[in-house]
């Protein structure tokens, strides 16, 4: 059986409940933990630098610069990345997620526009993870739920995104 992971779980922390984690994909520590592996959160990780592959529910998706990936909890997922990797990563609690009705329906999405202004977004999620008062909370939830907006806005103009076949996976789907 696959083990499932929370976000304290991943950040190796005491504290049993954290709502978010926002992070540099770069500054965020390896965790130790199994793969393939199941989150109990969701997670959003974009690659503004690199190339590997991200596997989710047996689909391979190409890593690739700009862009956007999202893993639903209690997904399937493994990735290998090259070592110039770099990006942004933010994982959301499933009850925080709830609260503020954030829902992922794709795989992933690529950045082909608005770029600056998703880097801008980032950047005052990481400044305002770094303070703690209640306005810095508010702040954070005001700007993941505009970040999924905006997220789902470029989703559906660009169309589904529909992974790419992999031949050892086809295999197993499908035996000889």
């Amino acid at each position: 059986m696959l083990k499932e992971y929370t976000i304290a779980d991943i950040l190796q922390s005491p504290q049993e409940t954290i709502p978010y984690y926002i992070g540099t994909f770069e500054g965020t520590d390896d965790p130790n933990i199994e793969w393939p592996h199941r989150h109990t959160f969701y997670s959003l990780v974009w690659f503004t630098e690199g190339t590997g592959f991200y596997v989710v529910d047996f689909q391979e998706n190409e890593i690739r610069k700009d862009r956007i990936f999202f893993v639903n909890p209690k997904q399937v997922h493994n990735w290998d990345y090259s070592e110039n990797s770099r990006g942004y990563v933010l994982m959301i609690d499933l009850m925080f997620a709830r609260q503020l009705q954030l829902e992922s329906h794709y795989p992933y999405v690529d950045i082909t526009t608005q770029h600056d202004f998703l880097q801008a977004l980032f950047t005052h999620l990481l400044l305002e993870s770094n303070k703690s008062d209640a306005l810095s909370s508010k702040a954070i939830q005001s700007v993941i739920s505009y970040l999924h907006a905006v997220l789902a806005r470029i989703a559906t103009d660009t169309g589904p995104h529909s992974p790419a076949p992999n031949q050892t996976i086809d295999t197993f789907h499908n035996p000889v």
